[in-house]
């Protein structure tokens, strides 16, 4: 009688849940049947079980998660100083370019004021040359 794809795979099954490693010999003594007919079903379900072993998965212990918060807790840290020295550095380059504007206004103004007096000054003496020609024209 021959085997079937089925008998071969439960019987891998069978032999897998009483902790052997099913063998083509372990297989033929449960089902019968030739090592040409149970050989390449049995390399299938070898195949097929490599493929369906999941990864295990289970959360950290304790301990690996104190130790990620910690080193969490100094990377941030570590940033931070980072961040905050940039930050104070870039303060001073804008407090040093405040007060070179400053000083760069304050120079503008005074040169501002100079030209005003100046044009007042100007105008005075426009002013008074004209009144002079004007005088000496009623004069004439």
């Amino acid at each position: 009688m021959a085997v079937s794809r089925e008998q071969i795979l439960e019987a891998a099954d069978q032999i897998a849940a009483e902790g052997q490693r099913p063998t083509l010999d372990a297989v033929r003594k449960i089902t019968g049947g030739s090592y040409s007919t149970i050989s390449p079903v049995l390399n299938e379900w070898k195949a097929q079980q490599k493929t369906n072993t999941t990864p295990i998965q289970e959360p950290a212990p304790d301990t690996i998660n104190d130790r990620l918060a910690a080193v969490g807790a100094e990377v941030w840290a570590t940033a931070m100083e980072l961040s905050n020295s940039r930050l104070s550095a870039e303060r001073e380059a804008l407090e040093a370019r405040r007060t070179e504007q400053e000083a760069t206004q304050a120079e503008a103004i005074e040169l501002a004021d100079q030209l005003a007096d100046e044009i007042t000054e100007l105008k005075a003496s426009r002013d008074q040359y004209y009144n002079k020609a004007t005088t000496a024209e009623r004069a004439a």
